[in-house]
C-alpha cells in the first residue's frame, strides 16, 4: 500500500473515531444536564469557539499547506513566522467578537461572559500548536498530526464532559 493511500486511511479513521467520541460524550452530557444547557453549549458556546478558530487559522493553513521550504534559513524563518501569524489573528478576532457581544448584547450576565472567555481561553491553548500542525501537514508527516490532535481532542472531550 502506497504512503499516501496509507496516510489518507488514517486521516479517515481518525476522523471517524472524534465523530465516535462526540457522540458518546453527547449522549452522557445529556444524561446529566439539562437540554437548555446543552444547547447553550453546543450552539453558542460551539459557535464561537467554531468562528474564532477558523477565521484566524484556515487561510495560514492553506498559506503553510502551499509554501515550499527551501533549505535556506530565510525560508524556514519565513514560514515560521507565517505559521505563528493565526495567534495574533486569533486574539484580534477575539477582541471583535467580544466588542460585538458586549455591543449588541447588553443583557448578558458576567457569568455568560466569563464562559465566553474561558472558551476564548481554550481556543488560545488550541492555537499555541498550530505552528507544529503546519509544519507536520506542509512536510507530510501525517503519524505525528494524528497523535497530537488525538490527543487533544481527547483531553478537550473529557474536560468538557467533566465541566
Amino acid at each position: 500500500m502506497s504512503q499516501t493511500v496509507s496516510n489518507s486511511l488514517l486521516l479517515v479513521a481518525a476522523a471517524v473515531a472524534q465523530k465516535l467520541i462526540v457522540f458518546v460524550v453527547n449522549q452522557l452530557s445529556l444524561q446529566y444536564t439539562t437540554p437548555e444547557i446543552v444547547g447553550k453549549a453546543s450552539i453558542q458556546l460551539e459557535l464561537w469557539l467554531s468562528t474564532s478558530l477558523f477565521v484566524s487559522r484556515e487561510a495560514i493553513r492553506v498559506a503553510c499547506l502551499r509554501y515550499k521550504i527551501e533549505d535556506s534559513p530565510r525560508s524556514k524563518h519565513q514560514f515560521f513566522n507565517m505559521a505563528w501569524t493565526s495567534l495574533p489573528l486569533l486574539v484580534l478576532i477575539t477582541f471583535a467578537l467580544f466588542y460585538t457581544k458586549l455591543h449588541w448584547n447588553h443583557d448578558e450576565s458576567a457569568a455568560d461572559l466569563s464562559v465566553y472567555l474561558l472558551y476564548s481561553g481554550a481556543a488560545l491553548v488550541e492555537t499555541l500548536g498550530e505552528p507544529l500542525y503546519n509544519i507536520y501537514n506542509n512536510q507530510c508527516y501525517i503519524e505525528p498530526r494524528i497523535r497530537a490532535e488525538t490527543i487533544g481532542f481527547l483531553v478537550k472531550s473529557v474536560v468538557t464532559f467533566i465541566l
